[in-house]
């Protein structure tokens, strides 16, 4: 059975951190290569934005293991532009929904 996560198009915040969440691995991921522990980490995601909803700490810890997924270190954001030289533009409108 598929889940479309119907309930997190019921909050803006939510749908917009969701989006970021894709748009960024959209980024930093090869298209058709499989990566089970990135997949794991969305699945978490998506389901940690249902239950407690978006904050900047969600968004924050998610750079942050893709970084260490990616073996970028620990300096999530920093690790992502220097490896990939930028960060999906939707970022700056996601951390200021929590401001």
């Amino acid at each position: 059975m598929t889940d479309y996560r119907e309930t997190l198009r019921g909050s803006y915040r939510n749908s917009v951190v969701a989006a970021y969440f894709g748009q960024l691995l959209e980024m930093v991921l090869e298209l058709n290569h499989a990566e089970p522990e990135i997949f794991a980490l969305l699945q978490r995601g998506l389901a940690y934005l249902k239950e407690e909803g978006g904050s900047r700490k969600a968004v924050l810890h998610f750079e942050k293991e893709v970084a260490r997924l990616l073996g970028l270190g620990d300096g999530a954001e920093r690790g992502i532009l220097n490896a990939y030289g930028k960060l999906p533009a939707s970022r700056e409108h996601c951390l200021d929904l929590f401001n």
